[in-house]
């Protein structure tokens, strides 16, 4: 990442928009304030950047050896098939905002009807048991478990700030695959995937992603290797300065299973 307010630009948003935002109780803003505030320590964010442009010669310079390297154009539905999401990054302040506020609006909405026994938030995902007194009524469990499935939501939108940046980096034209990883701080801060049903069978190729760790310089970063389908890649895009014929990288992909594949040239003439 090259955005030293990687996440803190879509949070510090958040925190602007929840102190102005019109009708929200404050019961409810400090509820959300509060799963803001834990987000960055009971779950981790990992992301992967990709572009909907092909030849830019700045990408072609940060992200590919000064433009020897190479682009990979992957199928988009391949993508969205993975139990992960798919973020287009917004760069438009007032739209940042906007969406925020739609968002907003709609947990107020959820707030307005709990207790009500046709209301069902969304799904649970994976939120610890509810403990309640013995005396707990029906209505009483009824709101604790539509309260819970609102932090949750909360929460998860809160990951989907990932693709809030600012407009200096609109040239990249980003979209971004986005997992959520959970952190058992009882266990010491154990790194793992979580153990939905939504991600039982679903990733593809015959094994599961793996979760790992690299080192960036001294700084131990978190990653998931997921395993992509068959004809997940689509395109090569040879770099300016590359030195490489396109038979050459057609006999390698083509042997290595990654066959009809579009091989092209950067149109820069960077050298």
């Amino acid at each position: 990442m090259n955005d030293s307010m990687e996440m803190d630009w879509g949070l510090e948003a958040l925190d602007r928009l929840i102190e102005g935002h019109a009708g929200l109780p404050q019961v409810l803003a400090e509820k959300v304030a509060s799963v803001r505030a834990d987000v960055k320590f009971d779950s981790m964010c990992v992301a992967t950047c990709f572009s909907t442009k092909w030849d830019v010669l700045s990408q072609w310079r940060a992200y590919a050896d000064n433009g020897s390297g190479f682009a990979v154009g992957f199928d988009p539905e391949c993508l969205t098939d993975l139990p992960i999401n798919l973020l287009e990054v917004c760069y438009s302040v007032d739209r940042q905002d906007q969406l925020i506020d739609e968002f907003l609006d709609s947990i107020e909405a959820d707030y307005s009807r709990l207790g009500d026994a046709d209301y069902d938030p969304g799904p649970l995902y994976e939120v610890a048991t509810e403990e309640h007194p013995d005396d707990a009524t029906d209505s009483d469990r009824l709101i604790a478990r539509q309260v819970s499935k609102i932090a949750r939501k909360v929460h998860h939108a809160t990951y989907d700030l990932a693709s809030f940046k600012s407009p200096a980096f609109e040239e990249e034209s980003e979209v971004r695959l986005v997992h959520i990883l959970k952190v058992d701080r009882e266990a010491g801060d154990v790194v793992s995937l979580f153990s939905s049903s939504a991600e039982e069978d679903a990733w593809v190729s015959g094994r599961d992603a793996s979760l790992g760790f690299r080192m960036k310089g001294s700084v131990p970063v978190c990653c998931l290797d997921i395993p992509l389908p068959a004809g997940a890649i689509k395109e090569i895009v040879i770099g300016p300065r590359a030195n490489v014929s396109e038979l050459a990288i057609r006999r390698m992909l083509s042997t290595v299973g990654h066959r009809d594949v579009t091989i092209r040239r950067s149109l820069a003439s960077y050298r």
